[in-house]
């Protein structure tokens, strides 16, 4: 399992949006972490790199919350 680390919502959205470049039609992803730990930002860069353009909120308190690209 590799890990990375960023240093700035910044730089995590550019992770997620490089991350997003490595998907494939029907892929799931299921995030982990602890509250405050990026994982909105980190949704945010992916949608953008996928070209998603509606706001992005924070997954921790639904089942499922999907967007369409």
């Amino acid at each position: 399992m590799k890990k990375y680390l960023t240093n700035s919502s910044q730089e995590t959205k550019n992770l997620g949006a490089k991350f997003a470049r490595t998907l494939k039609e029907k892929d799931v992803v299921l995030l982990y972490g602890a509250l405050g730990s990026g994982k909105t930002t980190f949704v945010q860069g992916v949608a953008w790199g996928l070209g998603i353009k509606d706001r992005i909120l924070s997954p921790t308190f639904v089942l499922i919350r999907q967007y369409e690209t």
